[in-house]
């Protein structure tokens, strides 16, 4: 080995080649350019899972898959035993609710939540209602996003006030909404800008004067439940608005 480390007369390696017939060892047949890299993959086949942004916005809108907390995260903001400290939240928030007389335009915004429709049809105080999406696993110890989505998308940041810690709470949190439906959203704009008259002109037009209705919220879970008002015929209903002079709560709805 030592008389390949002198640096006076350096000793001939018979095994080394020249580096023109190394290359042509590495390669002992050349092939079309096309050919030299068969297993390496175009960048855009590199990750065959990930979606354009546009898809994953619809898909976050017809998944809508709830954010959970860990658990962890629950016990940071409520404190030790955050069992207890929920359930007194969600009374103090729904009593907010209730005093507010908000119960049927929650209804609305809950309803594709909620199954069957009967029991949500049936539920008389905003406490049951938050008991129906507890059943149906939208509101857990580690996963109340739901009631963000309640506060962001009804415009009621005044029931945050109801309880400290939803407040701080809430204030941390990033406002995306993620449990409700765009469609949701849009009856909820669309109800906010009925009138007195806009609802007498909807019970007309739609052949429901015969049924009593508390508000607007009533009407249109009226309207949901006849088929009249469905996402998938929505343009037809929004015209139909339009020709009897309720393009601004029309426009809500595109």
């Amino acid at each position: 080995m030592d008389r390949y480390r002198t640096t006076k007369e350096p000793v001939p390696k018979p095994e080394s080649l020249p580096a023109s017939d190394l290359e042509s060892v590495s390669k002992p047949e050349s092939a079309p350019a096309l050919d030299q890299e068969p297993e390496s993959l175009p960048a855009s086949d590199l990750e065959p899972e990930s979606l354009p942004a546009s898809d994953l916005e619809s898909v976050s809108k017809s998944e809508l898959k709830p954010v959970t907390l860990l658990e962890s995260e629950s016990v940071r903001i409520f404190g030790e035993s955050p069992e207890k400290k929920i359930q007194t939240m969600l009374v103090q928030v729904s009593n907010w609710y209730d005093e507010h007389d908000s119960l049927d335009m929650l209804k609305v915004l809950c309803k594709d939540l909620i199954t069957p429709y009967n029991a949500l049809q049936k539920a008389d105080t905003t406490m049951e209602l938050f008991n129906l999406l507890k059943q149906a696993g939208h509101l857990t110890v580690t996963n109340f996003k739901v009631l963000f989505d309640i506060i962001s998308v009804t415009g009621t940041k005044g029931a945050l006030e109801a309880n400290k810690y939803l407040k701080n709470a809430f204030q941390e949190s990033d406002h995306h909404v993620t449990t409700v439906a765009l469609y949701r959203q849009k009856l909820i704009d669309f109800g906010k800008t009925l009138s007195q008259d806009h609802v007498r002109t909807l019970i007309n037009l739609n052949d429901v004067s015969r049924k009593q209705y508390d508000n607007q919220w009533t009407v249109i879970l009226d309207l949901e439940q006849r088929g009249i008002l469905r996402e998938d015929r929505l343009q037809s209903f929004i015209e139909h608005l339009k020709e009897n002079k309720m393009t601004v709560a029309a426009e809500k709805l595109e």
